[in-house]
């Protein structure tokens, strides 16, 4: 089928389900700031992000303390959560059950018993877990329940969901890395476990713990996954949507998909976002303060063609960037 008919074969699919989630009434308007921050949290920094509707932080940067502060101030706070990638800081795979990595031959898992977990995938059968570059992240199996319950509890190495929602007390999670299974890429098999992970997640959290997806214009392939994905997010995050980062030349460049993403791709996207059961959405780009241009053009293209709650940074998420923040104050007193 062409993938067009494929986008509204998914886009016009009803929902299911007993748990449906509903946008985030804090980024009602396309000027409630949104900012995605990962860097340390020092009592500067936790005056400026008091300044957002909504903030995602990175769990490992805060205590509960500065959540509960950022909170009590009106704003709404979000952790970091990876959906498919473990991030271990250069150390190696995790030994687990020690019946990984998971090999997929074509049609089924088929485990290497090499002395690490299950849940790490090695696609091209080589005996090595498979790596995200330029992260050094290891890719792991959402249809692997391990890794799922891992997602959930862990608390060694890096923070599950549990200690996000319960323990540093945040309002919700940023699911972050389901794009790996994109139908494009190299784990598109993956991509109803990943949509079915994001159902799993939505209903062991209560309505009120927020799920912010980041990548699920990806879910197309096939029309269940508006069934499956929809209801059970309540904003979802177009990464990406008018530039790209050069790794290269350390700089943001406009998106070579940006008219696909722009004429194709975001109508359809509105049109799911409205729907009774819809989400909120909202975009993070890439670029250097010096490119004022760009970002005065990708303001242009988010906040005033799409209405979307916009946020631009560097790909480091470690400055709190004031772009969008001094357009939206300038545009309101005008």
């Amino acid at each position: 089928m062409h993938l067009v008919a494929i986008v509204i074969l998914f886009f016009m699919s009803g929902c299911t389900g007993t748990q449906i989630r509903t946008p985030i009434p804090a980024l009602a308007d396309a000027c409630s700031l949104w900012i995605c921050y990962y860097g340390p949290i020092t009592d500067e920094v936790l005056e400026s992000l008091s300044k957002f509707k909504l903030a995602v932080i990175h769990p490992e940067q805060a205590t509960p303390a500065q959540v509960a502060q950022l909170q009590k101030g009106g704003t709404v706070v979000l952790a970091y959560l990876s959906t498919m990638e473990e991030q271990l800081d250069g150390l190696p795979p995790l030994v687990g059950d020690g019946l990984g990595p998971t090999c997929w031959d074509g049609t089924k898992r088929v485990y290497e018993n090499l002395n690490v977990s299950s849940y790490y995938w090695d696609v091209d059968c080589d005996g090595h877990v498979d790596v995200m570059e330029p992260w050094g992240s290891y890719i792991c199996d959402t249809g692997n329940a391990v890794w799922r319950q891992m997602v959930k509890t862990n608390t060694e190495h890096w923070f599950g969901a549990d200690y996000i929602l319960n323990t540093l007390g945040c309002d919700g999670l940023f699911l972050d890395t389901a794009g790996d299974s994109s139908p494009w890429g190299r784990y598109a098999f993956t991509a109803y476990d990943t949509a079915d992970f994001i159902r799993d997640l939505s209903q062991s959290y209560p309505l009120d713990k927020y799920l912010m997806l980041n990548g699920c214009i990806y879910f197309v392939e096939k029309q269940l996954y508006a069934n499956v994905v929809r209801p059970n997010i309540n904003a979802m995050c177009w990464e990406d949507y008018y530039s790209t980062w050069n790794f290269t030349t350390n700089q943001g460049e406009v998106s070579p998909n940006f008219s696909d993403n722009k004429y194709n791709w975001a109508p359809l996207l509105n049109q799911q976002a409205a729907m009774p059961d819809g989400y909120s959405v909202v975009s993070l780009d890439y670029w250097l303060p010096s490119q004022t241009a760009q970002i005065r053009q990708d303001i242009n293209e988010t906040i005033v063609t799409q209405k979307w709650n916009a946020y631009i940074t560097d790909v480091s998420l470690g400055a709190i960037r004031w772009e969008v923040a001094q357009y939206c104050n300038s545009s309101l007193r005008s």
